[in-house]
Parts: C-alpha cells; sequence; structure tokens
C-alpha cells in the first residue's frame, strides 16, 4: 500500500451537500493549493479496483457493469445503503493515498471527501490541526438536496421516487454519524447552516489549517 503523504496534505471531510467542494476550490485559489476532491475519482477507483484489497468495490463493479447498481438503491433500506457505502469508502482510502501520492510535491494539497471519516483519517495519523469536517445541518441537507436534484440519476429504478427517498435518508444517516463522531472524538468541525456565505467559512477553514499566516491577502 502506497504510503499516504498526510504531511502534505489538508483535509476536509463530511456527508454529501456540506459545500466540501466548493471551500476546496476557494482555498486552493487562495493559496495555490492543489486540490483533490475525492468524488471525482469514483469511476477511475472502480477501474483500478483489485479483489484482495477492495472486495467491496470490485462487487460494486460487477452491478455497474451488469445495469443492477441503481436499483440497490430501491431494494435496500437507507441503513443498509449507509453501511455498505461507508465500508466501500473506507476500503478504498488506500486509492485516495495513492492518487494524492501521485502528485506533484511542489506544493501543499487539499482533499475532500464524502468518505473522510473521523476513524479512516485517524487511521492515517492524520493530526487534527490537519483535517477539519463541515457538517450540515439536516434543513440545510435537505435544501441542498433538493435545489442540486440529487437522486435523478436513479430514474430507470424500478421505484425512482422510493429510490430519492433512500438517496437522501442515506445521506441524513452520514449527517448525524459524522456529527456524533466528531464531537465523541473532540475533533474541529463547522456547522454549515447556510448563514454564513461560502468565503466566510473558507476563512475560518483557512484560520483551522493556518493559511491565513501564510498569505491574509490572497484570500480577500
Amino acid at each position: 500500500m502506497t504510503v499516504c503523504p498526510v504531511d502534505r496534505v489538508y483535509w476536509i471531510g463530511g456527508p454529501p451537500d456540506a459545500g466540501k467542494t466548493t471551500i476546496a476550490d476557494l482555498l486552493g485559489g487562495w493559496f495555490d493549493l492543489a486540490v483533490y476532491h475525492q468524488d471525482r475519482h469514483e469511476m477511475e477507483h472502480l477501474r483500478r479496483a483489485d479483489l484482495l484489497r477492495h472486495l467491496r468495490h470490485v462487487a460494486m463493479r460487477a452491478r455497474v457493469e451488469d445495469g443492477t447498481f441503481h436499483q440497490s438503491w430501491v431494494d435496500h433500506s437507507p441503513e443498509e445503503l449507509a453501511r455498505e457505502h461507508r465500508a466501500n469508502w473506507t476500503e478504498r482510502i488506500d486509492l485516495v493515498c495513492e492518487d494524492l501520492a501521485a502528485l506533484a510535491a511542489d506544493r501543499p494539497v487539499i482533499a475532500e471527501g464524502p468518505g473522510f471519516f473521523p476513524d479512516v483519517l485517524q487511521a492515517l495519523n492524520v493530526p487534527p490541526n490537519r483535517a477539519i469536517w463541515l457538517i450540515p445541518t439536516n434543513a440545510f441537507k435537505r435544501a441542498s438536496h433538493t435545489r442540486r436534484r440529487k437522486g435523478e440519476h436513479l430514474a430507470n429504478t424500478s421505484d425512482p421516487d422510493l429510490a430519492k427517498r433512500h438517496h437522501l435518508a442515506r445521506d441524513l444517516l452520514f449527517v448525524a454519524a459524522y456529527r456524533q463522531e466528531v464531537r465523541a472524538a473532540h475533533l474541529p468541525w463547522i456547522e454549515i447552516t447556510g448563514t454564513d456565505d461560502p468565503t466566510t467559512v473558507a476563512h475560518a477553514v483557512a484560520r483551522h489549517f493556518g493559511l491565513e499566516r501564510v498569505s491574509l491577502g490572497s484570500a480577500r
């Protein structure tokens, strides 16, 4: 397994619809950081998945190839989906580390993703000052889910409405899990309510990482 370059990575975790992508992009632009979006590597990870290391991901690849993957959003409960998808993300953190190690080493990286749960980053020995979690309120999550038309890719299932409800319910389970776990471990996190604009949130994240001290003027 590739050694994760944790000494040059800043990590932003949290459930879907927390604004992680926007914040990472802002920080990347302000401070000349390489930006890594975990979910944009999903299909690439499917291709690279190895049976010995990524049994769940190989199984997912088979369901994608035979056209049954979307139907799983109907056939399984939100709780089952949350457990399976979390386990899948956790299983392939080594692929994320391979991606990060392949990036040029001449500048730090800001990495964001829905699979960066506290236990995952702790297993990589990521120090608390190098990670932060963005966690939306349920109201913000529901509004964002609707605004971004999440779940519409499940229209080809046997029950598209149920699939969409399961999609939202799974994400709300992730919201609850993240909130419980960061609180229990006394880890740094920001609640996303929609009151603060992305720039304000990005400044708070930058301060946590110590980036404001590097180039405050560039972050205006």
